[in-house]
């Protein structure tokens, strides 16, 4: 376990200091160059990344993200961004992506779209009986398309579709597990509603972001499977003070039909925290926490949070002992103060597992 502690340490701390001197170096080129274009339209920001995940090992990757407006003369809408990068972890796991939001027309039009390909090693725990059981490891090598289009309905509320095509093939190291296909392609189309009334979209201080979405999964759209998959997230920030934001936040996620395997979820990144090995995977999930975000100075501030969740094929049947809780520090950087953006780590304890992340924006972003 100490030497957990030293490894985690010195990640995080390393992972902050050469992402702050890149940011750093990057503020003074640009500072260098005023005199030479005062108006820069594009504000590029190289990101590197190290980490390190109970199950994955050592993470070490980059990105590298572009802001910019569509139209100068629109002080409305936030600015556009375009994302790309890749991760290479010490299990092999590996993922690349690029993704491109839009905002446009004073933000009465938003588009997002991505497109993503990787191969997963991770685990899943195999129940043979009430309290008995083992960690099961598979892999899952997949490529993904993804594009939503939202238009304004009134004042804060948005509303449109999203549309995904993938194609995943998993292999595992339990019989009992296998499904009959080994290729298979998802191709779910589905609605989107959004109230969004933040302040700001990477560093919000007040305002509500409620979000539900959904996906129908059929054979006639191109699905191997029949089901539909709903999300709906209830986020609150309330500004304390100039230093001070609180934030509260339910969140579930819950498939229903005939849900494969590698569409159920496990407990762990945002939703929630502290749960890095893949044990409590279900079909639904349901999530309450709270996060306060402290900033001492313009670029360094600390996040605090706890959370409580439950994983469960059928919440009806679901005890009180079956609560996950969650608790954890973290420390973040504003690396782009233009935008308010800041990148992070965090430590998180859940039950019987911990967990440690770099994030790029705050949790519970876009």
């Amino acid at each position: 376990m100490i030497d957990y502690i030293y490894k985690l340490g010195f990640i995080g701390i390393f992972s902050l200091v050469l992402s702050s001197s890149v940011f750093a170096q990057v503020k003074n080129n640009q500072d260098t160059t005023k005199t030479v274009k005062k108006d820069k339209k594009i504000k590029i920001a190289p990101i590197p990344y190290l980490n390190y995940d109970r199950s994955f090992g050592i993470m070490g990757g980059a990105f590298f993200m572009g802001f910019y407006k569509i139209n100068p003369n629109d002080t409305i809408s936030p600015s556009s961004s375009t994302a790309i990068g890749g991760i290479y972890s010490e299990n092999n796991t590996w993922f690349s992506f690029i993704s491109q939001k839009l905002y446009l027309a004073k933000d009465k039009w938003r588009i997002n779209a991505s497109l993503g390909l990787g191969k997963i090693y991770f685990q899943t725990y195999y129940e043979v009986a009430p309290g008995y059981g083992d960690f099961i490891d598979y892999t899952n090598a997949m490529w993904v398309v993804e594009v939503a289009v939202e238009r304004k309905i009134y004042n804060h509320l948005y509303g449109g579709m999203q549309y995904s095509f993938y194609q995943s093939a998993t292999a595992y190291d339990k019989e009992e597990l296998k499904t009959n296909d080994t290729l298979v392609n998802y191709s779910p189309l589905g609605f989107i509603f959004e109230f969004d009334s933040r302040d700001d979209n990477h560093y919000p201080r007040k305002g509500f972001l409620i979000k539900y979405d959904n996906y129908f999964y059929n054979d006639n759209f191109g699905s191997a499977y029949d089901f539909t998959k709903h999300r709906l997230s209830i986020n609150y920030f309330a500004d304390i003070n100039s230093n001070l934001v609180l934030l509260s936040r339910f969140h579930t996620y819950f498939s229903l039909g005939d849900v494969p395997f590698t569409e159920q979820r496990a407990v762990g990144q945002s939703d929630i925290r502290g749960y890095s090995q893949g044990k409590y995977r279900a079909n639904q999930i349901f999530d309450v926490q709270s996060e306060g975000r402290l900033r001492f100075t313009d670029k360094w501030g600390m996040v605090f949070f706890g959370a409580l969740a439950i994983a469960t094929d059928d919440l009806s049947k679901n005890q009180f002992n079956d609560i996950l809780p969650s608790v954890g520090v973290g420390v973040r950087y504003m690396a782009i103060p233009s935008e308010k953006m800041n990148i992070g780590f965090e430590v998180a304890l859940g039950k019987d597992d911990w967990g440690i992340y770099f994030r790029i924006g705050e949790t519970f972003g876009r």
